[in-house]
């Protein structure tokens, strides 16, 4: 019974001992910016700019961020203000903001305006 514990332990043991996989972590040549997670990769946000020119007012928000390219990023923001003028800010990478402003008195909301913020954007 005593040896049955000990391989048993001793195989919990080395079973658990695996070596981690190594994370692809970006390197200087990638990213010039540290992200955090749900932070957009520096390839992506070079492109956001550029694309702003391809918004129109009254797109939906689904549509806002298919055009951008970030539909399929998991971003966190905030919004703030009346449903006439909701803001609707997101932290793409440190110093990268977007602001949205929708009108949500309408279902689906529609876009207002857009405008990027903060010191990072110039940066990439």
């Amino acid at each position: 019974m005593k040896w049955i514990l000990i391989l048993l332990t001793a195989g919990f043991f080395t079973g658990c001992s695996s070596t981690p996989t190594k994370t692809q972590v970006p390197g200087p040549e990638t990213s010039s910016l540290p992200l955090a997670a749900g932070q957009v990769p520096l390839t992506l946000l070079k492109e956001v700019p550029k694309r702003l020119q391809n918004l129109q007012t009254g797109m939906t928000e689904v549509q806002v961020f298919q055009t951008l390219g970030l539909y399929d990023i998991e971003l966190s923001g905030d919004a703030t203000g009346p449903l006439e003028r909701n803001v609707r800010a997101y932290e793409l990478c440190p110093g990268c903001g977007l602001n949205l402003i929708f009108d949500a008195r309408q279902r689906p909301a529609k876009l207002l305006s857009v405008r990027l913020a903060g010191e990072g954007w110039k940066k990439i």
